[in-house]
């Protein structure tokens, strides 16, 4: 008689979820591999009886089993447990999974599930409350209003059709983020803090708008300190002029000279022309 058994014994299990997030069924990937008393691949249909136990695995009692025929290749077949009958398991004790095959006894030893399944009944979402938030996720806040406070380590989805201003908060620490998503039509703009500023590339700059500052000479050069408000800019024929609040005000110095460059360090306490 020839009986079918399972490679290793060596049993090949390869289980992964594909769960579809809009509806059950739950689903896990299987692989096996079929030989016979011989050692020889099976090719031909097989029907096999596949079974779940819990932590506790009494083998004459599974919390769920399913039944499939498979058509081997070369010994290699691939099925997906639950497909036939809903694996609709809570998933919150350890599980053992039995293989039957023909009208052979079931293989031993029993498979433990490994942890992807598991991913069914998330430990984090077991101790949530109503209103509670995920750490590490953003909690998003949908607002219409023209103006919003916006808070450390927050998310908001912008829906007027009004621009929205959005003030920072006066003070943050290493990490915290705010996330805004535009739904609206009519965009949004950041009210920054004194010493607050925006870089980063791929942000939008509006160069329409100048402000006049000091008055008419031949300025040929002009550098800054790294956050703005220090300010250098030369003459040609004419003087240094210095800023400490971002060019609202300049200060003049040394003597005239054809000054044609200049440079700042990033803190604005070195100069050179």
């Amino acid at each position: 008689m020839n009986t079918l058994k399972s490679a290793a014994l060596g049993i090949i299990i390869l289980l992964s979820w594909t769960i579809a997030f809009a509806a059950p069924p739950k689903t896990i990937s299987y692989q096996g591999y079929l030989k016979d008393a011989i050692g020889k691949p099976v090719t031909a249909a097989t029907s096999i009886v596949f079974s779940l136990y819990s932590s506790n695995p009494a083998r004459n009692n599974p919390v769920w089993h399913d039944t499939q025929s498979v058509t081997p290749n070369n010994g290699v077949y691939s099925i997906s447990l639950g497909s036939s009958a809903t694996l609709d398991l809570p998933f919150d004790v350890p599980y053992f999974l039995g293989v039957t095959v023909g009208t052979d006894p079931e293989l031993t030893p029993l498979q433990p599930l490994t942890s992807a399944p598991y991913a069914f009944r998330a430990a984090a979402a077991d101790t949530l409350t109503s209103g509670a938030t995920v750490p590490g996720a953003t909690p998003w806040a949908p607002t219409a209003s023209s103006t919003v406070q916006a808070t450390a380590n927050n998310g908001y989805l912008l829906t007027g059709t009004t621009p929205t201003v959005i003030t920072l908060p006066t003070s943050a620490t290493v990490g915290d983020v705010i996330q805004v998503n535009a739904q609206g039509s009519s965009g949004y703009a950041f009210n920054l803090a004194n010493g607050q500023t925006i870089t980063g590339a791929g942000i939008p700059a509006d160069y329409s708008i100048w402000l006049p500052r000091d008055t008419l000479r031949n300025w040929y050069a002009v550098a800054s300190s790294a956050d703005g408000t220090r300010l250098v800019a030369v003459a040609y024929g004419g003087l240094i002029y210095t800023s400490g609040n971002s060019g609202v005000s300049w200060s003049p110095h040394e003597s005239v000279r054809n000054w044609a460059a200049v440079a700042s360090s990033a803190d604005g306490a070195k100069l050179v022309a």
